[in-house]
């Protein structure tokens, strides 16, 4: 049997067309769709992102070879993003991006639900002065207080798709640990938090693990071209799902994690994988597999390559090289 890995990604939404013996048949991608103006808004319209997941997948399946045919279709998607859908599933507003500025150049979190930094640290695993699902939905509350009324559930851009194949209503623990409103010792959504910053648990989906499985609608296999007897599985966050290929105990020490965004991770028990993040000012998240946590931070490569970006003046990459202390060979 063989198996589509499907990724919604920040700039590219991929597909991947594999036997269950890890050999690659096909790879399709395709632009993530995005509603963005510079330094004014930056969102994923999840029904454009949908459409275009389930082109893809579409596109691929065909590809299976018939003595292998598809059996599963497995999700990923990039965190923070999670789109605001009404009563009858329909957005009503942009998945904000964690590169959308409207949130950010409001209230922090600590002064939207007045709990300490170090509480929403040791609860969530999360830096509040980031980007973070918790603070797009207090923007929604605050700033979009009409759109916010209408709001019946908020997906992440996997969890529309996921729906859309086979009517499940799930985020994994290692996506939901990416909002800040999921306890990171419980794997439930945190009444605490989430009633300090005025936010229904009602109108979260359930957390149900990655490995969750539901087969599709029949009429959606169907109109895809998909074999009938396909599963759909929860899937997880993208930095999780990236580091289930270091397979190897020494693998797991410390993988480099290359998208849009760079990072250093490891996968552990909690108290390690706390300490860890602390050393490093790094974040700690629910791995994919069960009674493991991810813990990871920017590289300095990442950092290095920010700073060229950031650099003032004509001299650009050469300033900046030039203002290092280097050490002769």
């Amino acid at each position: 049997m063989s198996l589509v890995a499907l990724d919604i990604g920040s700039s590219r939404t991929k597909a991947v067309l594999a036997r269950w013996d890890g050999a690659i048949v096909a790879v399709h991608d395709a632009p993530t769709p995005v509603d963005a103006v510079p330094g004014v808004r930056h969102g994923f319209p999840a029904a454009a992102v949908r459409d275009a997941a389930l082109a893809l997948l579409a596109g691929i399946a065909p590809l299976a070879p018939a003595d292998d045919p598809l059996d599963a279709i497995v999700l990923s998607s990039l965190g923070t993003a999670m789109a605001p859908l009404d009563a009858s599933g329909e957005p009503v507003g942009l998945a904000l991006s964690p590169a959308d500025p409207r949130p950010m150049a409001g209230p922090g979190l600590v002064v939207r639900t007045g709990i300490d930094a170090a509480t929403l640290i040791e609860r969530t695993g999360s830096d509040p002065r980031l980007a973070s699902t918790l603070l797009h939905w207090c923007w929604w509350r605050d700033t979009e207080p009409a759109t916010f009324a209408r709001v019946a559930r908020f997906r992440s851009l996997r969890g529309v798709v996921t729906h859309a194949l086979c009517g499940a209503d799930a985020e994994d623990p290692s996506w939901a640990s990416r909002t800040m409103g999921m306890d990171l010792a419980t794997d439930a959504w945190s009444d605490a938090i989430l009633g300090a910053a005025g936010i229904d648990p009602a109108i979260l989906p359930a957390i149900e693990p990655s490995t969750a499985t539901w087969p599709i609608d029949p009429v959606v296999a169907r109109r895809l071209g998909l074999p009938a007897g396909v599963r759909v599985v929860n899937g997880g966050m993208d930095n999780g799902c990236a580091f289930l290929g270091a397979s190897e105990p020494p693998e797991r020490r410390l993988v480099n994690i290359a998208g849009t965004y760079e990072h250093m991770a490891g996968v552990g028990p909690l108290p390690v994988v706390r300490a860890a993040a602390a050393a490093c000012d790094g974040l700690v998240h629910r791995y994919v597999l069960p009674g493991e946590y991810l813990g990871y931070s920017r590289v300095p490569l990442g950092l290095f390559l920010a700073a060229i970006g950031a650099a003032a003046g004509d001299g650009g990459l050469g300033a900046l090289l030039a203002a290092l202390p280097m050490t002769p060979r």
